[in-house]
């Protein structure tokens, strides 16, 4: 992979797993994720399905975050 390249199938060169992989829980809602197969000259699409069973089979369990911020509580 070459330096400043990010994927989430880069999980598959850590063997020790070192990393930690973070996903928006918005991104597994979508139909289609878009990542880059270890260099950013192209994109491939796997459905989040497809992308968890990957992360899966290279040992990695994604940490499931929410980039969106939690509504403040109202005022009263």
């Amino acid at each position: 992979m070459l330096p400043g390249s990010v994927t989430l199938l880069a999980a598959i060169n850590d063997p020790g797993h070192e990393v930690t992989i973070a996903i928006d829980e918005a991104l597994l809602a979508a139909p289609l994720v878009a990542c880059h197969p270890l260099t950013n000259e192209m994109t491939t699409c796997l459905s989040p399905a497809a992308l968890l069973a990957f992360l899966e089979i290279t040992g990695h369990t994604p940490l499931r975050i929410s980039l969106v911020p939690e509504a403040a509580p109202a005022e009263g």
